[in-house]
Parts: C-alpha cells; sequence; structure tokens
C-alpha cells in the first residue's frame, strides 16, 4: 500500500510536470499565432531554436517541432516542412542558426515563398528554461513580433539541454557532449575551435586543434592532410557578424603561409593551427562563421573537405 501510494505520487508528479510544459508551450503558439493574424502573416518557415551562442540543441529542435505542428493545427498557416526548410539553407549556404539577417530572411522568403520566418532562443537558468521566440518579414528582414515563456526545468527538460550536437554536413559524424564544443569530426579527424582573440597589433587569430583519431599515422608524402587558403577558387576564411569577409594567413608552429601548410598528425597527438587575420576591425566582437577549406592528398582518397565553426564570441 505503501508503494503504491509512493508510485501514484511519482506518476502524478511527472504528468503535472508535462501537463506544464505543454501549457507553456501551448501558450507560446498562441502568442505566436496573434501576432501572425494581426500581421497578415499566412505562410511561416520555422528554425530551430537555439541557445544564446547560437548553438542548436535537442531541446531547440523539440521546441521547433512543436510550433510547426500547432501552429499547423490552428489551421490558419501554412507551414513549410522542416526538411525542405534544412535543404534550402544547406543548399545556399545560408548562416541561420538562432539569429537570422536580413539578407538571408529575403532569400529564405523569396526561395520557399513564405512571408514569416519564426526563429528564437533558450536559455539555461536555474530552476528553468526561457524560450523567446522572434516573428521576421520576409519582405523587409526586420521583426514584427515576438512571444515568450518560461518552463520548468524538470527531468526531461535536462535531458534534452544535456545533449547537444553539431552536424556539418555530409559524411560527417557528430560529437556529442554534455557542454557543446566547437568540434566536429571528419573522416576521422577532430576538429576543434579553441578560441579566437585579438592582439595588441590588430590582428586576430583563431586557434584551431586537430587530432587524428584513425589508426594510423598521416607523415607520408602522398597521405598529408593540407591546411588551404585558397584551393579550386575556394578560400578559408572568416565572416563577421556584419557579412564582411577576412582572409587567413596559415601558422604550424614556426611555419607560416598565406596559401597553403601541410600537416603531418600522429594518431591522438594533437596539432595547433592558427588562422591568423591582420587588420581586423576593433569594433567587431562576433563573428558569424569561420569556414575552413582542407583537401586530402591521400592515395584514391584525394577530396577537399570544408569545416565550419558558427556564431563565435571573439575573447579580448
Amino acid at each position: 500500500m505503501k508503494y503504491s501510494i509512493m508510485w501514484l505520487f511519482i506518476v502524478s508528479m511527472l504528468s503535472f510536470s508535462q501537463n506544464d510544459m505543454d501549457a507553456q508551450i501551448e501558450d507560446l503558439c498562441k502568442q505566436i499565432s496573434n501576432e501572425m493574424s494581426e500581421f497578415n502573416k499566412t505562410t511561416i518557415a520555422v528554425i530551430e531554436f537555439s541557445d544564446l551562442d547560437g548553438n542548436v540543441t535537442d531541446l531547440g529542435k523539440f521546441l521547433s517541432e512543436e510550433v510547426i505542428t500547432k501552429l499547423f493545427q490552428t489551421k490558419k498557416f501554412k507551414v513549410i516542412e522542416r526538411q525542405l526548410l534544412n535543404k534550402v539553407i544547406k543548399e545556399q549556404k545560408l548562416q541561420v542558426s538562432g539569429i537570422v539577417d536580413e539578407m538571408s530572411a529575403k532569400k529564405l522568403g523569396k526561395l520557399l515563398g513564405v512571408n514569416a520566418i519564426i526563429t528564437g532562443t533558450v536559455t539555461e537558468l536555474a530552476a528553468s528554461v526561457k524560450v523567446n521566440a522572434r516573428l521576421i518579414g520576409t519582405e523587409t528582414g526586420e521583426i514584427f513580433g515576438a512571444a515568450s515563456t518560461e518552463i520548468a526545468k524538470d527531468e526531461s527538460i535536462q535531458r534534452l539541454l544535456k545533449v547537444q550536437e553539431i552536424n556539418i554536413g555530409n559524411n560527417e559524424k557528430s560529437i556529442r557532449k554534455d557542454k557543446l564544443a566547437s568540434a566536429v569530426m571528419k573522416y576521422g579527424f577532430s576538429f576543434e575551435l579553441i578560441k579566437c582573440y585579438k592582439k595588441s597589433d590588430g590582428s586576430l587569430i583563431c586557434e584551431v586543434t586537430i587530432i587524428n583519431k584513425e589508426e594510423r599515422d598521416r607523415k607520408d608524402d602522398n597521405d598529408l592532410l593540407i591546411m588551404a587558403k585558397e584551393y579550386k577558387q575556394r578560400s578559408s576564411r572568416l565572416i563577421d557578424d556584419e557579412g564582411n569577409i577576412y582572409l587567413p594567413e596559415v601558422r604550424i608552429g614556426r611555419e607560416k603561409n598565406s596559401t597553403a601548410l601541410t600537416v603531418r598528425t600522429s594518431v591522438g597527438a594533437p596539432n595547433k593551427v592558427l588562422f591568423v587575420f591582420t587588420e581586423f576591425p576593433k569594433e567587431i566582437n562576433k563573428l558569424n562563421m569561420l569556414e575552413i577549406i582542407i583537401y586530402n592528398r591521400a592515395p584514391g582518397n584525394y577530396q577537399d573537405w570544408t569545416i565550419q565553426f558558427q556564431n563565435i564570441l571573439i575573447q579580448n
């Protein structure tokens, strides 16, 4: 009898927690629906919600799915399917995780035939998560509405927050950690952005560590991993929050080159590569993306890779 009462208590608490989360998401969607109707917006694309650093967690994906479903169920709006949205974003190489710039909003509107984009952020607090949604008009690229709610941080929410994931494209694996690192896996190599920082000479340096996680060293002349600034008319580059593009000089130890350098990697040994951007504006403190072009000259496996790190805060 005692255990039955305890079990009923646990079940009722879990049910209450689930009901609370559902109610808060329902309220968020009602706010969004009201704003959409007020501004006569009928066709929507919902982008995955991110944390304040622009990283998409499983909670952010779950929230975007809930918003899509609940808005569709109102029968008031046409909602673009998420796979189609992600396909267009990937094909057009748009940077829209968490924050959508004016140019990307207009481009998505034209390609998908939508007149509004919903995006937002998830912020983890002590006992809850705060969800802020923004409604962006695709004609102007400006925010025309907003919605917010706060969800109690129960066990299910904590589980979604802990599991975070980066996906950077075909043939790449994800790195999943309790705390998201700016790292990706590709073709048996780990690439991790350690930091980007300014120097007193006016330059900006982005430090990337490469670790060979294969079962063999890469030291032969015919089996090299090359860090390239320019390759097949493509360049490693940095894009700031205003859309300005900067091209780097690459440094490994005492070696430096404005075109390319070779990385010879032993299994498990970290290799530090510096991407140096000279005369970087002092007022810029956030970066949209660091894109690195790499090509692999292994026999029978000659190919180029693209590694991207997004939404980077500069350390002063």
